[in-house]
């Protein structure tokens, strides 16, 4: 009735410790050894972890934290480019992932 199908993993985020926030948002960061600066915030939202495993079967995981995401355009010298930068509410630790 039903077939697998391979999905493609997105690709990999990076992790860095290099962003510069202005109270709660950022306003550069540094990927692949360059550094941006935020030109613009197209959007912000929060996610509270892998919801569907928790509704599904009632366990809370380790992995279950929030996190804040802003996607933002941003640019070094030259074009400008869409970058989604997301922090781990509890740890602090921010993801970078180009868009």
């Amino acid at each position: 009735m039903f077939e697998k199908r391979d999905i493609p993993a997105p690709p990999p985020a990076r992790l860095t410790h290099d962003v510069l926030i202005d109270g709660q948002s950022p306003i550069e960061f540094t990927f692949n050894g360059r550094r941006f600066r935020v030109h613009t915030t197209l959007s912000r939202w929060c996610e509270s972890g892998e919801w569907w495993n928790h509704i599904s079967d009632g366990v809370l995981r380790p992995d279950d934290r929030a996190r804040a995401l802003w996607r933002v355009e941003a640019a070094p010298i030259g074009a400008v480019v869409t970058f989604e930068l997301e922090r781990d509410e509890a740890s602090g630790a921010w993801l970078i992932r180009s868009i």
